[in-house]
C-alpha cells in the first residue's frame, strides 16, 4: 500500500477550484490523489482495458480525479514500502517515468537516483542540505 500518492508542482502549475493544495518548501505544492481519482481510473479501465498501457491517458485521469489541471511541469509520486513510482508530466503529457523497487536492491542505488527524487529534480526541487529531494520537501521516502 502506498504511503503517499500525490501530484507535486511549483506554485501555479496545478490549479483547481476548491482543491486543497498543501504548500511545501521551495515554492512547491502538493495535491493528494485520493479515492475519486482511483474510482475514475478504475471505471475507465473497466470500460477500456487497453487504456492501461496509455500513460498520457492515465496521467490525465489522475489530474481529473484529483480535481486539478496542469499548466506546466509537475510530478506524480507514489511512494510505498515496496516500490516508488514517479512520472514527470508537462501539461497533461508524460515526459518521463521511473520505478524503484524497495526490496533491498535500492541500497546499491544512490538515493538521488530513486524514482521520486529523479522526478522531483526534473520539476526543480533541490536537495540542498537535506539528504535528498524528498527530504527537502518533507515527503516520505
Amino acid at each position: 500500500m502506498a504511503e503517499m500518492t500525490a501530484l507535486i508542482s511549483p506554485v501555479g502549475v496545478l490549479r483547481g477550484d476548491g482543491v486543497e493544495l498543501t504548500l511545501l518548501d521551495q515554492g512547491f505544492v502538493l495535491a493528494k490523489v485520493g479515492e475519486a481519482a482511483w474510482d475514475e481510473i478504475g471505471a475507465v479501465m473497466a470500460r477500456d482495458p487497453d487504456a492501461a498501457g496509455d500513460l498520457d491517458r492515465f496521467l490525465a485521469l489522475l489530474l481529473k480525479g484529483a480535481g486539478v489541471r496542469a499548466e506546466g511541469r509537475f510530478a506524480y509520486l507514489e511512494i510505498g514500502d515496496l516500490k516508488q513510482t514517479a512520472m514527470v508530466g508537462e501539461d497533461a503529457k508524460v515526459v518521463d517515468s521511473y520505478t524503484t523497487e524497495m526490496d533491498g536492491s535500492q541500497a546499491r542505488t544512490p538515493r538521488g537516483d530513486w524514482a521520486a527524487n529523479r522526478a522531483l529534480r526534473q520539476i526543480g526541487v533541490r536537495a540542498g542540505d537535506a539528504e535528498d529531494e524528498c527530504a527537502a520537501l518533507g515527503l516520505p521516502r
